[in-house]
């Protein structure tokens, strides 16, 4: 899927509500790009970095920002930025999330895993939302993105809020 529009607005709640204040390390599930329609971005793109205290690119590195990958935006924003999937892009640690377990060195080592639709073109539920489970920190968040309306012909599984809630009741998550 991708972070588009939605997804750099909740991450400017995120930041404003406080959730994102101890957040130094991300992994992402899948190598993400940033996705965005027409010229929605510029105003978007300048309130993040502005909640985030950070320098506001130029109109030119905005431009270009928009049509690269999600990890220049997370580095510009201070964070130290990994990802994994099947590809290797953007210097990616390669893994299959269907079959692979969490290298011992990538254990309990992320502040925020982000699963941006991802997880639903995946066979293997379980390992998936293991690992997601098992990159992140004691104390750190995970954020799923999802399809779950209007996507039939999307990957191979279609969520539900209450899964979300009930993965986090089971597991002693807040």
């Amino acid at each position: 899927m991708g972070l588009g529009p939605q997804v750099i607005a909740l991450y400017v709640q995120l930041k404003r509500n406080g959730t994102f204040d101890n957040i130094t390390k991300v992994m992402e599930f899948g190598s993400q790009d940033l996705v965005f329609p027409g010229e929605k971005y510029n105003s978007l793109l300048v309130d993040l970095f502005e909640t985030f205290d950070c320098d506001v690119p130029f109109e030119e590195e905005l431009k270009q920002m928009v049509k690269g990958p999600a990890k220049d935006v997370y580095e510009h924003l201070g964070l130290k930025y990994s990802c994994l999937d099947t590809d290797g892009k953007y210097n990616a640690l390669v893994l299959d999330i269907n079959i692979d377990d969490v290298p011992s060195e990538h254990l309990n080592r992320y502040d925020l895993v982000t699963n941006h639709g991802t997880t639903e073109h995946l066979i293997n539920q379980l390992n998936g939302f293991k690992m997601v489970h098992d990159f992140t920190q004691s104390g750190g968040l995970m954020l799923h993105v999802l399809p779950f309306i209007g996507y039939l012909d999307h990957g191979y599984f279609n969520y539900q809020p209450n899964l979300f809630k009930s993965l986090a009741s089971y597991n002693s998550y807040e």
